[in-house]
């Protein structure tokens, strides 16, 4: 029996460093700083994508920048069944919010 949604979007065990994960059931919409600002900033530092079209890398991380507070870097949509370089400080928790 395969798990329902709501079961597939619990947080993801991050370990310190380079994490691949996903998130599972997004709602339209959820972009990659809504997803990096739903987050300990303190432990989830980035978010990366792999785009098929261009052959790179896009990111959106926290600013490094005491005088901006927010997530920086490149929006993209966040999209089920993608995979995302999640890089963390410490272990801890990636929160998946608006989760269908």
């Amino acid at each position: 029996m395969d798990a329902s949604p709501s079961d597939q979007c619990g947080p993801a065990t991050l370990v310190p460093g380079l994490n691949l994960v996903g998130h599972p059931h997004p709602q339209p919409g959820l972009t990659c700083r809504s997803w990096l600002a739903a987050n300990d900033p303190d432990i989830v530092r980035s978010i990366g994508r792999f785009d098929p079209v261009t052959g790179r890398y896009g990111t959106c991380a926290w600013s490094d920048d005491p005088a901006v507070p927010e997530p920086v870097g490149m929006d993209y949509l966040i999209l089920p069944g993608e995979g995302y370089r999640v890089f963390a400080s410490d272990d801890g928790l990636l929160e998946r919010p608006d989760c269908q």
